[in-house]
């Protein structure tokens, strides 16, 4: 996974707690620079996420994203959490 993916993941850790949550598209971009505004980059980016089970995405569209963090994505945390404390 590249780096502007694993941004957005801990971005919408950050952001999603127990349940779905919507969130707005422009938040998204005024946080994470590397999507310099494009919506197709974010929405191939959540897409993959979904893909690899990383989050339950109900809806995306040019305003607003709906979706809830799946365990794979807490499991993913924590492998790299230990992985930096280990080297």
């Amino acid at each position: 996974m590249d780096k502007r993916k694993l941004l957005l993941l801990k971005y919408l850790l950050n952001h999603c707690n127990d349940g779905y949550k919507v969130i707005e598209i422009s938040k998204v971009f005024g946080t994470l620079k590397k999507y310099k505004g494009n919506f197709e980059y974010l929405e191939e980016d959540i897409l993959f996420l979904k893909s690899r089970k990383y989050i339950d995405l109900k809806y995306i569209d040019s305003e607003n994203l709906c979706l809830s963090i799946l365990d794979n994505t807490r499991i993913l945390q924590e492998n790299i959490i230990f992985c930096v404390v280990v080297f």
